[in-house]
């Protein structure tokens, strides 16, 4: 790889690199309240003043690690800026000594970049020798803080860490982000100097050498792909019409994110062949796009796949098809595959009647509702939204807390199982009106008894703001 030094590179680089940053993907949110939390940091960095200090050194007390990382990853955003950091400091000092490995990371390295008693010089050397840290955490905080106070002296640094995983870590949340930071290193370096076009080959270039959707900085380069809108179809079509998996499934997921007419066709044609791939990742693939998509053109495809696919997956993504097109011969189509040999395949059928108002499946969806293993749970509670048998719902709600009671002494996995079904149902109830959570009120009410969560309070609050109106 290429050294590039000069000062306009450099200043393409940042240009870079500041684009495609985000900070809801340090840490890798996962929860409602941590998504939330992420925009807002996010906003805050986007609109710097001294509010945004205040408010980022606010979240410096949260409770919660990847919250207070991504704040102090924020702040060091701001090092930059001419923003008195002060009143986060004191806060990151303390910070540097607790026991989690990111956020004493990232408390340090905000100290390092926001130490105006040296100068910017000083300070990006020191910077630099943490990058060569035994300590992953050091030199994936590090390398934050560079692209943001960085020259072009930083970037012999920058490339020496373009391979770099920074190693395992002790928040299984915030690995997936490890290979976005890397690739960014990487595409800052390859795109200083690059012409819009040559960049755009750069990326594509990539396509073809991440395992599909395993790769998170390919997850990256579609990203920055997509940015191109329909500047990159022609170029992304052929990859997709192609027998290379790894590079037509990546194309395939750009195409859908970047829509419009060209890219839909090439996604039906391509999709509806696909459906009978010998690679079962492909059949898998295919069948969620055309999910997705919902266009009625692929009625005839995803009917077929129903009836005859003897993949179960694929037959369960056309049930979710068609249970999103809207087309009076599906509701025909579903009735049939609600006896299916798959339990999967017929709780998702009566997932995609419950969304058209027909509720022929809602008892495969009640019985679902406490499966602790496998999709058949995730479905049964994302319909849970359609269900016409309040009563029967109630029950299965019932059924599942006490089964969460009785066997909360037994195996550390049986209650983790236990508690993600409940999780599953609360968010589900979470997006329920008032009024209509009234209807299984005694059900929701034991289910909350004695959670002080957020999730738990919202929902109690919608259930007391419905019994005023």
């Amino acid at each position: 790889m290429t050294s590039y030094r000069t000062t306009a590179r450099a200043t393409a680089l940042l240009a870079v690199v500041i684009q495609i940053h985000a900070l809801a993907h340090y840490p890798f949110p996962c929860s409602t309240d941590e998504k939330a939390k992420a925009q807002t940091i996010q906003e805050a960095v986007n609109t710097p003043r001294h509010e945004s200090v205040v408010l980022l050194a606010g979240l410096l007390k949260d409770s919660n690690n990847r919250v207070r990382t991504a704040a102090l990853l924020g702040l060091v955003s701001l090092s930059g800026s001419a923003l008195d950091l002060s009143p986060a400091i004191a806060e990151a000092e303390q910070l540097a000594q607790v026991d989690n490995a990111f956020v004493r990371a990232a408390a340090e390295t905000l100290c390092l970049a926001a130490n105006t008693a040296l100068p910017i010089a000083q300070r990006r050397a020191r910077l630099v020798e943490l990058t060569r840290s035994e300590d992953g955490h050091d030199r994936r905080m590090a390398l934050e803080a560079l692209r943001q106070v960085g020259n072009s002296s930083i970037l012999p640094a920058l490339e020496a860490l373009a391979e770099d995983n920074f190693g395992d870590h002790d928040d299984s949340f915030d690995m997936t982000a490890n290979s976005r930071v890397a690739f960014s290193v990487w595409w800052s370096i390859r795109s200083a100097g690059l012409s819009a076009d040559e960049q755009l080959q750069a990326l594509i270039g990539t396509l073809s050498l991440g395992e599909p959707f395993r790769a998170r900085w390919c997850d990256a380069a579609c990203d920055l792909i997509e940015a191109r809108g329909q500047y990159a179809v022609p170029f992304l079509v052929p990859l997709a019409r192609g027998d290379e998996k790894r590079a037509k499934l990546w194309a395939l997921r750009t195409l859908r994110a970047i829509g419009g007419e060209q890219a839909v066709a090439t996604l039906l044609d391509v999709c509806t062949r696909d459906l009978d791939n010998q690679d079962q990742l492909v059949r898998q693939s295919a069948s969620y796009c055309l999910f997705v998509l919902a266009d009625e053109r692929s009625l005839p495809a995803l009917a077929q796949a129903l009836a005859e696919n003897t993949d179960a997956s694929v037959r369960e993504r056309a049930a979710a098809g068609l249970g999103r097109i809207d087309h009076e011969q599906t509701v025909s189509l579903l009735r049939g595959a609600l006896a299916d040999a798959d339990e999967t395949v017929r709780v998702r059928a009566a997932w995609g009647l419950a969304r058209k108002g027909v509720f022929d499946g809602d008892p495969l969806i009640l019985a679902a509702v406490g499966q602790l293993e496998g999709s058949v749970g995730y479905i049964a509670a994302d319909a849970l939204g359609f269900i016409h048998d309040m009563r029967g719902l109630s029950k299965a709600l019932d059924d599942l807390f006490s089964k969460q009671r009785e066997q909360a002494a037994t195996s550390e996995r049986q209650r983790i199982l236990l508690n993600g079904a409940r999780s599953r149902v609360l968010r589900q109830l979470e997006t329920w009106e008032g009024k209509k959570l009234a209807d299984i009120e005694t059900s929701v009410r034991s289910i909350l008894d004695g959670d002080s969560s957020q999730l738990a309070r919202t929902i109690l609050a919608k259930l007391d703001a419905g019994q005023r109106q």
